[in-house]
């Protein structure tokens, strides 16, 4: 499609063809151009992938996805644009894991913290150190990924092996969580 300016003094009628009406149509046509620019950026605002960068702070709020501290721009666009993917995933075992790989962690596994509670779970994440900046949005992140009764007791990060070594987790009311000491509540 054209542009107004250009197409309404190419299509005016011959008693209309003179300097004036040519002039008339183009300053018409600037302004109907103008007004589709408009119109095109607030259609985009609603895209993720085309949107101006300002707009994804609301996009990710509007689709309750917060951007992850070392995310980069376009792998956050590409995450809201496929958020009805990943609230598919919220509330299973796969998308606890999903979002420990989204997040660059090599491993993420939600488990049970006993048998009496059902509803209390540990987040094990592993394979990349976690910022005390970044913490913030690491709650909401697995947050949002969990069941929605279920409750988070702690999220457990460090080296894979040490889980499996039946080692100690639990001593006089402290738990272990990546080197901090986190007292129970």
């Amino acid at each position: 499609m054209g542009r107004y300016s250009t197409t309404l003094p190419a299509i005016l009628p011959p008693w209309f063809q003179t300097s004036t009406g040519q002039l008339y149509a183009t300053a018409v046509g600037e302004v109907l151009d103008g007004e589709l620019d408009r119109a095109r950026e607030a259609r985009n605002v609603r895209y993720p992938l085309v949107a101006p960068p300002d707009a994804l702070p609301l996009l990710g709020w509007e689709r309750r996805l917060d951007r992850y501290p070392s995310e980069t721009e376009s792998s956050y666009r590409g995450r809201l644009s496929r958020a009805h993917e990943t609230w598919r995933w919220a509330g299973t075992p796969g998308g606890v894991y999903r979002l420990a790989v989204a997040m660059g962690f090599t491993y993420g596994q939600a488990v049970r913290v006993n048998y009496v509670r059902w509803a209390e779970v540990y987040v094990l994440l592993s394979g990349r150190p976690i910022s005390v900046s970044e913490r913030p949005a690491l709650y909401r992140a697995v947050r949002a990924v969990l069941p929605a009764h279920a409750k988070l007791a702690a999220i457990l990060y460090g080296v894979a092996e040490l889980w499996q070594n039946d080692g100690l987790w639990q001593n006089d009311g402290v738990k272990w969580g990546g080197g901090d000491l986190v007292p129970e509540v």
